[in-house]
């Protein structure tokens, strides 16, 4: 939901994305119409927007659900996209990953990446990758259009998944520091709840920026989409560790080919479980 600030400088909403972009056909509101998000403080242009761009389809399908993933498919979908977009996915996926290896060169710098900015990134690269599937005009600043619009809802999605995931790994994280000792079952339930975070929260990021899903509202979703699926999901994180490994043994060039491929089969299982076909 959104709150519109009127010519009038008069606040309205909340209001849904359909009446807005309604606003927008009858000429009400325009790329130059302040909008915020609901329970966000600051007011942005529409145009940052990516649901509000002139070009941009809604997506249709209902978040119902599949009864099964195709992992697989999705590599296969990844790569035919990878071919007929290679400059775009190289270039994006370079950037992802240069950012984070840069902000690891700091403890602090990748501190405050892990808890504030991931996730924001992560929205865009989505973005990317799902503005191609679908065939839609994309661009390489695509990449950033997490720090444009959604910031803060991002943000805090990016904070609460890493809280709930370092709660959940904290006995291994004491153990390995040294700094406490657990039983091997506790080690193991650890290791299993973040397990369990990181599947039921795999989808966040594009949810809220395809769908325009507050934070709660993406990680109910985001984990009542994937649960049934978890398997699979593994799998997916199998193959994806197996193509980076893969990478590393050719001196580093084979991830140029290795990341984008895993963000387009990310992106390709999100599509899957949205019920649309990509």
């Amino acid at each position: 939901m959104f709150f519109v600030l009127g010519a009038d400088g008069q606040e309205y909403g909340p209001a849904a994305r359909a009446q807005i972009r309604a606003w927008q056909r009858e000429g009400r509101a325009n790329e130059d119409t302040r909008v915020r998000y609901a329970g966000a403080p600051d007011w942005q242009r529409l145009a940052d927007f990516p649901e509000f761009q002139p070009d941009y389809v809604p997506p249709t399908g209902p978040l119902h659900g599949v009864a099964r993933l195709t992992v697989l498919g999705a590599f296969e979908r990844s790569w035919e996209l990878f071919r007929e977009n290679t400059a775009l996915l190289l270039g994006a996926s370079a950037a992802y990953a240069g950012l984070q290896l840069l902000v690891a060169l700091s403890d602090w710098a990748s501190l405050v990446y892990s808890f504030l900015l991931s996730g924001v990134l992560l929205a865009g690269l989505s973005l990317v990758f799902l503005r191609r599937y679908r065939h839609q005009p994309t661009a390489f600043t695509d990449l950033f259009a997490g720090f444009r619009a959604n910031t803060r809802p991002l943000i805090l999605a990016t904070f609460l998944t890493t809280a709930v995931e370092g709660i959940a790994g904290l006995p291994l994280l004491l153990t390995w520091a040294d700094w406490a000792s657990f039983p091997l079952w506790v080690l193991v339930l650890s290791g299993l709840g973040v397990l369990y975070v990181n599947v039921a929260y795999l989808f966040v990021f594009p949810l809220m920026m395809d769908r325009g899903l507050s934070p709660l509202e993406a990680l109910q979703q985001s984990r009542r989409l994937t649960l049934p699926h978890t398997p699979r999901l593994l799998g997916f994180a199998v193959l994806s560790a197996l193509l980076l490994f893969l990478g590393l043994l050719l001196f580093f060039a084979g991830l140029a080919f290795a990341l984008p491929l895993i963000a387009g089969a990310y992106v390709h299982l999100y599509l899957q479980l949205c019920g649309e076909e990509a």
